[in-house]
């Protein structure tokens, strides 16, 4: 079970069994599993947030991938762990704050860094790209509906792609309404 934290609203429960975690673990799999490196997969977010939860834990565990229990909550013990075959589960508050880190080496660059929980501006993703080497992937979801969606800036305004199996449509009232194979 989860909770919503009310952004948006009053806070919810969401009932999610294991077998819709273990379907999106699937998809992720399917969209991202070959950008997934070697491993370890570190994270400056909490698994206690179902996107914690479902990229930091669950899809490395889907994919054989190993993980770091530890939550770096700073650049300053995340960056040192850091080599090629790595994977960085963040957010763009901590994406927004790499000003005055020295750009990595060839040898520590990450092969993928993730960002959800709001969108990523622009220039902190090429400020990211410079200093860590390699362009974040945003996610886009929801406690409701999990994943649905990635994308990479480039120029700031690229489109999202829907996850495999998701579908993404406008009601009649101009909400937006999902379909996933996990929900």
């Amino acid at each position: 079970m989860f909770h919503t934290s009310g952004s948006t609203g009053a806070p919810k429960l969401i009932e999610k069994p294991l077998w819709m975690l273990q379907r999106e673990s699937d998809t992720i799999d399917q969209a991202l599993g070959a950008h997934l490196g070697s491993g370890p997969v570190h994270a400056t977010v909490s698994h206690q947030h179902l996107y914690g939860l479902a990229f930091r834990m669950l899809w490395p565990l889907t994919a054989g991938i190993p993980f770091d229990a530890e939550t770096d909550a700073v650049w300053e013990t995340l960056l040192p762990k850091l080599h090629t075959g790595t994977t960085i589960v963040s957010s763009p508050a901590h994406l927004g704050r790499l000003a005055g880190l020295d750009p990595l080496p060839l040898s520590r660059v990450p092969t993928l860094i993730l960002s959800a929980g709001a969108p990523l501006p622009a220039e902190a993703a090429k400020t990211c790209q410079t200093l860590l080497g390699c362009l974040p992937t945003e996610i886009f979801g929801s406690t409701e509906t999990g994943a649905i969606a990635t994308r990479q800036q480039i120029d700031g305004d690229e489109a999202w792609t829907s996850l495999p199996g998701t579908e993404i449509r406008v009601d009649a009232r101009g909400r937006m309404a999902v379909r996933t194979p996990y929900v």
